[in-house]
């Protein structure tokens, strides 16, 4: 990478799945093997197209990630494919992250051995919980048994940076199951664990059934958020993100170009960027998506990569806000000033007074940063509807 190109994130999205989960509202189904053959074919259109529009060669990709959806539910071949289209058309720095998700139990060891071979260096399994009552509750596929021979067979190939995602506020989940998960799958000791709160998102299965589950209530829940940080802080996980912890130094590069408001581009149907003010999306209609790289010559980026909006100064600013608050570090004054050529404290402070006094804020004495406390991470959306006046 030289140094005067700027870092770059690719994000791929597969929008495909064996099965749909009770809580999931991503953009994605199961399908057949003919659609995901022209999906694949679509996708490497639109990745070898766009770069010549937009004038990304004085960018070099930093982190590439492969989300859905079930990325592995592709053929095995697939994946390496795609990749490799990235490589051909972008500048990739020689120690890019490259990021797949997946599910266990639905790659073998062979599959695992194509993809690491193939340049892939971070795996990030959706394990949810350590307990196999707890996942049937979620509609997951596999069981912890499943988990532990994907994982090992991860290790085995040569995968040595891995995430974990997990969820609390599971059906019948208690304080102590939750805390079991977190003690059991920090002795496999992932580079980083995610671990986010059960949403009860419209149009899944869950929503339909809202009236039936049983939940942990409130407290309860936030007490799964407190111990959750303790126990993975006293393990030697950094609570870096309100969500994510990792060892040192092995923090989701791709995920903080999100939180740092820099520069990522978008593949498939549902993805967006950010290229400087920029705001693009894709469609998220499969059909729409097939139907115009499949009956166009391409020499131009598909207009359904499409420009959504484009930024003032003061929206790129509360964007960056909403962003960085979710970091631990929080907002750095000086980074802030150069950004936007004002202080945050001249016009923000006043409103977030209130949630210093209360704690919920942490204010830096000698004024280098503003961040949450982990009491004020738990409530962050409410605080910064409130601050920048979302009306939400």
């Amino acid at each position: 990478m030289k140094n005067n190109m700027l870092p770059l994130g690719i994000y791929i999205h597969i929008p495909f799945c064996k099965s749909k989960c009770h809580y999931c509202d991503f953009c994605s189904s199961p399908s057949n093997d003919v659609v995901k053959e022209r999906y694949v074919s679509a996708l490497k259109k639109e990745i070898s197209s766009f770069v010549t529009v937009n004038a990304l060669k004085n960018h070099a990709v930093t982190s590439i990630f492969f989300g859905g959806g079930t990325p592995t539910q592709l053929p095995a071949y697939a994946l390496p494919e795609i990749l490799e289209t990235v490589f051909c058309h972008y500048c990739v720095s020689n120690d890019a992250e490259i990021t797949v998700e997946c599910n266990p139990g639905t790659v073998s060891y062979e599959d695992l051995q194509v993809l690491r071979s193939s340049g892939f260096n971070r795996l990030s399994l959706g394990l949810q919980s350590a307990n196999d009552n707890e996942l049937k509750a979620l509609g997951r596929i596999h069981s912890f048994r499943d988990f532990d021979v994907t994982y090992y067979n991860a290790r085995k190939v040569g995968f040595d940076n891995i995430n974990l995602d997990l969820m609390y506020g599971i059906p019948y989940q208690t304080q102590e199951s939750f805390a079991n998960t977190l003690h059991t799958v920090a002795k496999y000791e992932p580079e980083h664990i995610s671990s986010y709160a059960l949403k009860i998102e419209s149009g899944t299965l869950f929503y339909k059934e809202r009236d039936k589950l049983i939940l942990p209530d409130e407290d309860c829940e936030y007490n799964m958020y407190k111990s959750g940080i303790e126990i993975l802080n006293s393990l030697g996980y950094k609570h870096y993100e309100i969500s994510n912890f990792a060892q040192k130094g092995y923090e989701s590069r791709h995920n903080l170009k999100y939180w740092n408001c820099d520069d990522y581009v978008g593949f498939g149907i549902s993805s967006h960027s950010c290229l400087g003010t920029c705001r693009y999306k894709v469609t998220s209609s499969l059909s729409e998506y097939l139907r115009y790289f499949e009956n166009s010559e391409h020499n131009n980026a598909s207009p359904y990569f499409s420009l959504d909006e484009t930024l003032s100064k003061e929206e790129f600013a509360e964007e960056y806000i909403m962003m960085r608050m979710r970091l631990y570090d929080g907002i750095s004054i000086n980074d802030y000033f150069e950004r936007f050529g004002n202080g945050v404290e001249e016009k923000y402070l006043k409103k977030m007074m209130p949630f210093i006094n209360s704690g919920h804020i942490i204010y830096s004495e000698n004024g280098k940063n503003v961040r949450f406390s982990d009491d004020g991470m738990y409530v962050s959306s409410y605080i910064l509807s409130e601050i920048l006046d979302l009306g939400m």
